[in-house]
This record gives structure tokens, C-alpha cells and sequence, in this order.
């Protein structure tokens, strides 16, 4: 079993999408609710970082350069050089938007989405090419690693709460995928599987949300046949296998003051109350972070209601809208009547400086050992090379 090092204190919302970009020998990786892109060079140690306009679910390369980045509800391309946009595509899916992604062997991009709400069964995985984007598999719930073999002939994919990573017979030619069938289950205590990169041996090292680690499978026999411990982080979000020789495995993370998904222990919700009490705050959650089913059980004060993804509680018959955005105060004004409350009262605050609040608390009164790296960039050497990944075409 080997053990990952800190490789940058990124202290990132929610690290995702790491892909090695191999003409620039660098990193690229997202902070998906923190809407930033960042790109790591290992050979100056420096993390050069772009705000995005909306949250930010993967990037990938360009074959013409730049990168392709899927923002909320649209594919563009992103020229570093100059901090330039270009919508490539979209969806019209509000509710939802972008998380991982990867290109095909020919240089399709292949994207899956994720509701706010996290609803099962309502998310696409989609692909986009020359004929624009297209729904490919229906009635997912959270859209994450994808990889292909090198022969490009078979495809492997992950739907977090199943589980499980599925495969797939795949046509290069057409883009099409058929035969899909279970290749690896994860057992109960090892976390979620979330993002995903494949070694030259054909073997997937899946980054396990919750779980602490990355772990090695072996897709034909589907054992698990290694582990890399990621010391203070256990949402471990995505890996990829870069340096000059491709056998550097570079890992992203998740901070500490995520929402936790509701299937996951209460002691996240009653982190976050305590918190939030502790430190005098009125907010329990902010614009675009949904409420763990476990707190809303837990305060009965707090309205169940979500209008426009916005969570909100009544307090003394004052309705208190939990936002960071100004223009959110009318969602509130709106609400008051039919709610019969008196008065509305809009506290307004960062999600940074909340989630940071959360995290000291969490830190110092959580009966959960903290997580010092949490959002942080990782590394390790597995001793494998890595498939090198494949740009975008267009």
C-alpha cells in the first residue's frame, strides 16, 4: 500500500478533473464550486488560476490548443493566453449542470451531468463532436470517470452511487456505445467511486470519494489489486497519470466544507449545525448547496422548501433566505406571503467565508479527525505508466 504527499495547498471547494497536458508537461484541474480553472507546473511549483462564470466540471485539451472547458450548462474553449471564452455547445437543463468529463480515442468529447439536488436518474452523459452534442446515456444520477482502453475498444464508466465501474464494447469509428455490463464493485467502507484514469497494463485507478484513496482495479478479473492512502483528505475526487514518462499519478480533492451527499453518515449535519450555531451564523447552507437530507431531519425550524435551488428556514416568523447573491433578496420577497411570514431578512455572506467558518469548527470540535489537505493537490509514483489522454478534435 503506498501513501500519497501534498503536492499544493490548494485548499480547492471542490477539486476535480485533473488531466495532464502533455505537449506543456503541465497539470490542468478545476474547483468546481469555487469556478476556477488551474493549471500546475511541477517544474516551477506554480498554480496559475482563471475565474470562471459559473461552476466548472471538467477541462480537457485542444488539438488546435487551449483547452475545452464544460462550465455549467455549456462546453467552450478556453485560450489561456488570452482569458477568452467560446461557447462550443449547451444544454438547456437549469436544474443541472456539467461534472466530469474526457475525450475518446478519436477526440470526442464525452461529458455527464449532475442534478443540484443530486435526483437519481436524471442526468446525461452526453457527447459532443462535429455534429454538435448529443445524449448518449439517459437516466444517470452522478456523471464521473470515463477512460478508454488503448486498442479504444472498450469504454469504462462510472455512476457514483451505483457503485460500481460498468464497461462498454465501443466503436471508434462511430462513437457508439453497446454491451454494457458491471466490471468492478466496490465494497461497503472504501468510499464512492468518482473520477478515474487507466495504466498501460489496461488496470483503472479510481479516486474513491469518502474513502481516502485511490484504488487499482483490474477491470477483467474485477479485484481491487492496490491502494494509495491520501493522508488528510478523504474526498478524493479525480486522477491522472502525467510527468515526462506518464508515470506520475497527480490527485484532487475536495475541502472540508462541502455538502455531504445525504447518503452519508449524519455527523456532517451535525457538524454543520453546530457550526453555524456556535459561530452565531444565519446561514446553514448557501445558493447552489443543497441541505443533506440528515440536517433538514434534524432542525424543524428549517423550511423544506427549495425555490430556484435556494434553501431557506423560518426563524421567529422571520423567513432568513440562505444566499450569497444580492439578486436572491426577491426570491425571498416572493416567498414571504405564501409562507405567511412577517417580515424577510437577508443575510448576506460569502460562501467562502462560510465554508471556512465550517471548517474551523470542523477542525476543532468534530469528533471526525480533520482534514488538514482537505482541496488539496496530490502525488504519487504507483510504479505504471499511464495511457496518455487524447485532446479534443475540433
Amino acid at each position: 500500500m503506498a501513501t500519497a504527499t501534498r503536492l499544493l495547498h490548494a485548499q480547492a471547494r471542490l477539486g476535480e478533473g485533473a488531466i495532464w497536458d502533455t505537449s506543456a508537461q503541465v497539470v490542468w484541474w478545476v474547483d468546481i464550486n469555487g469556478r476556477e480553472l488551474h493549471r500546475f507546473d511541477p517544474a516551477t511549483n506554480r498554480d496559475q488560476v482563471w475565474a470562471m462564470p459559473s461552476t466548472i466540471g471538467t477541462v480537457v485539451t485542444r488539438a488546435r490548443g487551449g483547452v475545452v472547458v464544460a462550465l455549467q450548462n455549456i462546453i467552450a474553449a478556453f485560450d489561456p493566453q488570452t482569458a477568452t471564452l467560446t461557447t462550443l455547445a449547451g444544454i438547456d437543463q437549469p436544474e443541472q449542470r456539467f461534472n466530469d468529463g474526457k475525450c475518446d480515442p478519436a477526440g470526442r468529447l464525452w461529458v455527464g451531468t449532475i442534478a443540484f439536488s443530486e435526483a437519481p436518474g436524471v442526468a446525461t452523459l452526453y457527447r459532443l463532436d462535429e455534429r454538435g452534442i448529443n445524449s448518449q446515456i439517459p437516466g444517470i444520477t452522478i456523471s464521473n470517470g470515463i477512460v478508454w482502453s488503448r486498442d479504444g475498444h472498450t469504454c469504462w464508466y462510472i455512476d457514483t452511487p451505483t457503485d460500481r465501474v460498468d464497461a462498454f464494447d465501443f466503436d471508434v469509428a462511430n462513437g457508439r456505445l453497446s454491451n454494457r455490463r458491471p466490471a468492478v464493485h466496490f465494497p461497503t467502507g472504501v468510499g464512492h467511486p468518482d473520477g478515474m484514469a487507466i495504466d498501460e497494463r489496461g488496470h483503472l485507478w479510481v479516486a474513491m470519494w469518502g474513502g481516502g484513496c485511490v484504488l487499482c482495479c483490474d477491470p477483467r478479473s474485477g479485484r481491487i489489486v492496490e491502494r494509495i492512502d491520501v493522508p488528510g483528505a478523504s474526498k478524493i475526487t479525480s486522477c491522472a497519470f502525467g510527468g515526462a514518462n506518464l508515470d506520475t499519478l497527480y490527485i484532487t480533492s475536495a475541502g472540508g466544507g462541502e455538502a455531504v451527499p445525504a447518503s452519508d453518515d449524519e455527523s456532517a449535519a451535525r457538524y454543520m449545525l453546530a457550526a453555524a450555531r456556535q459561530l452565531g451564523m444565519e446561514l446553514v447552507a448557501l445558493d447552489g448547496l443543497i441541505l443533506p437530507d440528515a440536517l433538514l431531519r434534524m432542525v424543524p425550524s428549517l423550511i423544506a422548501v427549495t425555490y430556484r435551488m435556494v434553501p431557506v428556514r423560518l426563524e421567529h416568523n422571520t423567513l432568513v433566505l440562505a444566499t450569497a447573491e444580492q439578486e436572491n433578496l426577491q426570491t425571498a420577497r416572493d416567498l414571504a406571503p405564501l409562507l405567511k411570514v412577517a417580515q424577510v431578512r437577508f443575510a448576506l455572506t460569502s460562501e467562502k467565508d462560510l465554508n471556512s467558518a465550517l471548517d474551523r469548527y470542523y477542525r476543532t470540535h468534530s469528533s471526525i479527525p480533520p482534514e488538514a489537505n482537505a482541496g488539496d493537490l496530490f502525488v504519487a509514483h504507483p510504479g505504471v505508466r499511464g495511457v496518455p489522454s487524447t485532446p479534443f478534435a475540433n
